[in-house]
């Protein structure tokens, strides 16, 4: 559910409640709807088509005062891209205030988010497009294009609200030509959601390129220089696991420094070098368990441990039972 509460002069003069909105529709069928919030002084119209999958909005709004519009949401997960078509709005979210104004743009990246708040100044319109993504379809993305959206991901995760370009960014002409073709898509018919969809992807790459140019975010930039060597730096681990390098050894491997090395990798892999070491060995040691009749001993060794008894310590830290256990219990479901 979401909640919308006016305030005019700090004083609460309209509240209301909306069921599922700014979600995704459960039934994975397309849903259309409009809402109104309607007084004297104050008209927001709030428009949305939605399925499974995104969930495609506009708001417009005429107000005669000063107001804020305050947004409560029950700690949803999303990617949305928002653009202004009319008027300026100053938006507080997550205690990050941003001022936007008619033709700015950019890509939120959002975890467990719950309010915002939207300070709209008296006697103008102000408008608002929006497309939100659902976290399985964001989750898509990460796992078909890593290089180029796992960063943003984790660094969401980290930070549970993310711009992807740390200023907004002017409306460009043909970004602004697929806001348009999406606000027509319902003309497409049978074949409007496929059409959505392909223009959602279109909008997101051709955003990207312009927030990483227009970054000034030094941290970003840092990782986006180094991310080819993180990289590398896995694909080194994926197959030396039984006899790693050093950090530092490591780190020499891929041309940075052991400190860079650390940072950047918890950064990329949102864990340490010696904790994707672990998961991995343990990843295959289930492998072994299951799928073959290997001893214990046997699979220590195989999985770069030279004594069994470590093996097991290490085991039953992560799944709080013996590789033994383990087996026979899989085996006997």
């Amino acid at each position: 559910m979401t909640q919308y509460k006016l305030e005019i002069y700090n004083i609460v003069v309209n509240q209301c409640n909306i069921d599922d909105a700014t979600h995704f529709s459960a039934s994975k069928k397309a849903e259309e709807r409009t809402w109104f919030i309607q007084r004297p002084d104050f008209c927001g119209q709030f428009y949305e088509y939605r399925n499974h999958f995104f969930d495609i909005m506009n708001h417009k709004i005429q107000y005669d005062y000063d107001c804020c519009l305050e947004t409560i949401h029950s700690g949803t997960s999303f990617l949305a891209f928002e653009t202004i078509l009319k008027g300026n709005v100053k938006r507080i979210r997550n205690g990050q205030t941003k001022e936007w104004s008619k033709g700015d743009s950019n890509i939120i990246l959002a975890s467990d988010y719950n309010n915002e708040y939207n300070f709209f100044r008296k006697g103008a319109e102000f408008e608002m497009f929006s497309f939100v993504v659902s976290p399985i379809f964001l989750l898509d993305l990460v796992n078909k294009y890593p290089d180029i959206f796992e960063p943003y991901y984790l660094k969401m995760k980290q930070e549970n609200l993310l711009f992807m370009s740390e200023n907004n960014i002017q409306l460009t002409s043909t970004l602004q030509k697929i806001v348009h073709e999406i606000m027509r898509s319902k003309l497409m018919g049978n074949y409007s959601d496929i059409y959505i969809e392909s223009k959602i992807l279109e909008c997101i790459t051709l955003f990207l390129p312009l927030s990483v140019n227009n970054n000034k975010d030094d941290n970003i930039k840092h990782s986006l220089a180094i991310r080819d060597k993180m990289y590398h730096a896995k694909n080194i681990l994926d197959t030396e696991f039984l006899s790693p390098p050093t950090l530092h050894n490591l780190a020499l491997q891929v041309g940075t420094n052991e400190c860079t090395l650390k940072s950047a990798f918890k950064y990329f892999f949102n864990q340490t070098v010696f904790s994707y070491i672990y998961d991995l060995r343990m990843s295959l040691a289930i492998k072994y368990l299951l799928e073959t009749n290997k001893t214990i001993s046997e699979i220590a060794n195989l999985v770069g441990y030279e004594y069994q008894s470590h093996f097991c310590t290490a085991f039953k830290r992560k799944y709080s039972i013996s590789p033994l256990e383990y087996r026979n219990q899989i085996k006997n479901c």
